[in-house]
């Protein structure tokens, strides 16, 4: 286990309200050039940024209501399409309803919206039903 000595006093959620406040209030205040300054994750906006804080939120199972898990869903799948296609631009990749085929070479997996969403941010497994080549191919995650 790692020595957490270093951590002695810091308080998380102390933390993780001032980063968030932070964001929030620098992102609300953007003019229209501002979304387009380069940083230091080429090529991001703030799509790019709801999709880690969706991610992230879901890595450590924060609740979604029913009411939201749809839409939430629909945008996330929306996204991942489109980063996949940014990612890798020699993917096919081909959209028919609540399903996507992404098609590489010899390899080809057609997934459900919570698959692919998972796919692309390089949460599937051995478990996923998919192989470790498809999970790869599938993945923006270095």
């Amino acid at each position: 286990m790692t020595d957490d000595r270093e951590l002695a006093g810091l308080d998380p959620f102390a933390l993780l309200d001032t980063e968030a406040g932070r964001l929030d209030a620098f992102l609300s205040g953007l003019s229209d050039s501002g979304w387009n300054r380069a940083s230091r994750c080429a090529g991001w906006t703030a799509i790019h940024v709801a999709a880690e804080l969706a991610t992230h939120a879901d890595d450590i199972a924060v609740p979604v209501t029913p009411d939201e898990r749809a839409d939430r869903t629909a945008w996330r799948a929306r996204y991942s399409r489109f980063a996949l296609a940014e990612a890798k631009p020699q993917l096919e990749i081909r959209q028919a309803g609540a399903r996507t085929t992404v098609t590489g070479g010899p390899a080809a997996a057609e997934l459900d919206d919570d698959e692919l969403i998972e796919a692309v941010m390089g949460r599937l497994d051995e478990t996923s039903g998919f192989s470790a080549t498809l999970c790869a191919l599938l993945s923006t995650m270095p």
